[in-house]
This record gives structure tokens, sequence and C-alpha cells, in this order.
């Protein structure tokens, strides 16, 4: 039923459809990155979807809430106790236009705002960038599949979002390499590992996850060339959309491949657990 008086967009979509997808896309993301983690798992918790790690990191255990009915001391309680009893902090996730006054009835329930992100969607092929794709022969990208493969990817990924060695070996474990729906790829310049690319395949709409390039090899095309190869990949298995969860720095690569941002997702934490 139309909301507001909004209407389909030019991909056929409802506005709020496209927001759940979203928030399904984003949660189903969370999951299967946990799942790859050491005694990771996923059930239903107080009617919430959740998601478990033996990460410390808020984001490898959650939960999303995406309807009005889980805003509710019963279901947080819920929510609060199972991962106590894992021992684990754990965070909310919501997206913008899906429960109003999510912000305000959250606070109200004891959580914080722990980070935002534009949530960003593409509908076809990505649009061409030109000479910028292919400029450099000593580019490769390939799928990661080994044991060596998997400790050059935590390599870079501890340096370019800043986790710690031993919190990225808990989550990208050799397990990873056995998570069918979960793909993740290294860009090599030479011999050497200088960006991160993931695909997660396990929801209707795939997720581009892990998009980082080392300080010293940007400029050089590493984003766009992991961007579109794996685009090209999801194209491939049939998949004609796709979203991702963009830093601010990201944000305008996304948009030259043809990316527009189609809402906001929202972390919370439990407001004891928000300095640290």
């Amino acid at each position: 039923m139309p909301i507001g008086g909004a209407t389909a967009d030019n991909t056929g979509q409802h506005p709020r459809e496209r927001l759940m997808a979203l928030a399904l896309s984003a949660m189903e993301g969370f999951r299967s990155l946990s799942l790859a983690a050491d005694g990771g798992s996923a059930e239903d918790v107080g009617g919430a979807s959740c998601w478990y790690s033996s990460s410390f990191v808020p984001v490898y255990n959650g939960a999303g809430l995406f309807s009005e009915q889980l805003f509710n001391r019963r279901t947080l309680s819920a929510i609060e106790r199972y991962f106590a009893r894992h021992e684990r902090p754990y965070c909310l996730l919501t997206m913008d236009g899906l429960v109003p006054d999510a912000d305000s009835r959250l606070s109200g329930l004891g959580y914080t705002e722990y980070a935002v992100m534009p949530a960003m969607w593409l509908s076809g092929p990505p649009r061409n960038l030109g000479l910028e794709v292919g400029q450099d022969d000593s580019l490769t990208i390939t799928r990661v599949q080994t044991p060596n493969d998997i400790r050059a990817f935590r390599s870079v990924l501890t340096r370019v979002f800043f986790i710690s060695p031993a919190e990225v070996e808990l989550v990208l474990g050799e397990g990873t390499l056995r998570v069918p729906h979960v793909r993740h790829y290294l860009c090599r310049i030479g011999e050497v590992a200088a960006g991160t690319i993931s695909l997660v395949l396990s929801g209707s709409v795939p997720g581009i996850w892990n998009v980082g390039t080392l300080p010293e090899y940007r400029r050089r095309g590493v984003g766009s060339n992991m961007m579109l190869h794996v685009l090209n990949e999801a194209l491939s298995l049939g998949y004609g959309e796709n979203m991702l969860l963009s830093s601010p720095d990201g944000m305008a690569l996304y948009a030259r491949l043809g990316y527009i941002t189609a809402g906001t997702a929202h972390i919370y934490v439990p407001s004891r657990h928000s300095s640290g």
C-alpha cells in the first residue's frame, strides 16, 4: 500500500519496498560474515533476526529492527540477555524510513547511535569508467581460495579498517573459505596484496562488503577494478541489483558507477557501551 502518496521509482519499486530490501540485504551481510567466524550463528531472538560471532566488535553481533513491533522492552531485553549469555557486545541495525522516530525510541530504551552509513543501490550494469579501469597491467583480481589468500586478505583489512589483527582473525579465519554464499577477492599490484572486496549472495539482493585499498596504492584504479570485477560477476550469476553500505570516502566512486543513495543505515549500541 502506498505510504504518504509516494510512487514507484524507475525500477518499478516502491521506495519503502526498496528500503526493506536494503535493510534485509544489510542484515544478511552482517549475518553471513558473522556465520563465517569461529562459533558464528544466526537465530531469532524475541522476534528479531540476530547474528552472533566470537568477535568483540559490536557489528559482528547484533539484531535487525525493521518493524515497529520490535521496538519494545520485551524484545530488547531478550536480545540483551542473549548477548549477555555469550559475553559479547552487540548492536541494533535500523534503516531510515521503516520505523518512525526510531532514533528517539531507541534513545528512550537506553541505546546510543554508534555509526551511520549511506545505503546505496545499483540497478543493472555499472557505468563504464573508461580509461581509469585496466590502466595498470600489473593489477590482478582473484578470488580468495587458499589459507595464504585469506591471510593476505586479513592483512589488508587490518590496515584499511583499523581493526586489530586478533579481531580480523576471529571473523576471517580459514572457515571463511567454506561459506559458499560469501565470496572474498584480493586485488594485487604485482605480487603485493593491495585491496579487498567481498560479495555476499545469501539474500535476494547481493551486497558488496569490505571494499578497501591500502593507502600507498590508492588512485591507481584498484577500487574501480575491484568493483567492476565483482559487479560483473554478480550480473553473470543473474543478479540485476545489488547494494552496499558506503563510507564517506567511497561515495564518489560508487556514484560514478551508477549507485544512488537510497537510504541510511543506523547502528545503535547500549548506552553503557557507547564509549568503549
